[in-house]
């Protein structure tokens, strides 16, 4: 039987890890353009998240079963805090996975439609293609635009990872 004290370290290691997970969230955004089907990636992430969490939640429950009514000071439950944290972990990790290991490639030329950019403080640089699924937005960064204008035609690849999922990277000279 664990007492109050020891739950509330356990929630309190979890709000560590929520932050934390914030981290893998913030890589897992960064380019997400890039993949072909961002969208579904998105959501078996999310989905995978959630599972990883209620597995968790589940076998901590089946040990301390007091763990299914508890809540923090603020009044959260454990679950929410492994929901919150493991959704925002599985999309950064399920990233690194399928980056990984590349299962296929599939190189070939493309012309560049547009070229663009976000108008926040730190923008992002955009370039335009007609892609696999029509017009396709990917983001290679602000050294790349500047290297290219409308109407040049550049090479990429698409990769298929690990986990299935595809993204465009540019290929290397």
């Amino acid at each position: 039987m664990m007492t109050k004290k020891q739950f509330d370290t356990l929630s309190f290691i979890l709000s560590i890890v929520g932050i934390i997970s914030l981290i893998f969230f913030a890589i897992g955004l960064k380019n997400i353009e890039n993949y072909t089907n961002w969208l579904l990636f998105t959501i078996v992430s999310v989905i995978f998240g959630i599972f990883l969490a209620l597995l968790i939640h589940h076998l901590l429950c089946f040990f301390e079963p007091k763990i299914r009514t508890y809540k923090n000071a603020k009044g959260i439950k454990m679950l929410h805090q492994l929901v919150f944290s493991f959704i925002l972990l599985s999309f950064g990790l399920m990233r690194f996975v399928n980056e990984y290991k590349i299962n296929k490639t599939d190189c070939k030329t493309y012309k560049i439609i547009d070229l663009g950019k976000s108008g926040s403080k730190n923008p992002t640089h955009y370039i335009f293609i007609n892609g696999k699924n029509g017009e396709e937005r990917l983001s290679f960064g602000k050294s790349y635009n500047q290297k290219h204008k409308v109407g040049d035609s550049i090479n990429l690849c698409i990769h298929k990872g690990f986990l299935g999922f595809n993204y465009y990277k540019p290929t290397k000279k």
